[in-house]
């Protein structure tokens, strides 16, 4: 599946004026969570670290995770797409 495909199957509700940090994150944390319950090391460069609590098993991204089953290197493409959109949105003064 394509990177922007699967982002919009995982946040259908991201518009720039329906608070886009918080779907993107809200994404960002979900994918990069499914890729460290799979065992893959999520680049330093996401600063991700895990919950001591495991994963977040519960949600509209987990489930459609789940539905969708990406696999390893769409997850990782998807994560760096996230990387990269939340730091433009940082940017652009829209996280908080």
């Amino acid at each position: 599946m394509k990177t922007k495909a699967l982002f919009r199957e995982l946040t259908p509700d991201y518009y720039d004026d329906n608070d886009p940090w918080g779907h993107a994150m809200g994404t960002y944390f979900a994918a990069a969570d499914e890729i460290n319950a799979r065992g893959i090391q999520c680049p330093s460069a996401w600063q991700f670290r895990p919950s001591p609590f495991g994963q977040a098993c519960e949600g509209y991204e987990y489930e459609t995770l789940q539905e969708l089953k990406p696999s390893d290197a769409e997850l990782l493409r998807l994560g760096a797409f996230l990387h990269r959109l939340t730091g433009r949105l940082d940017r652009a003064g829209l996280s908080y």
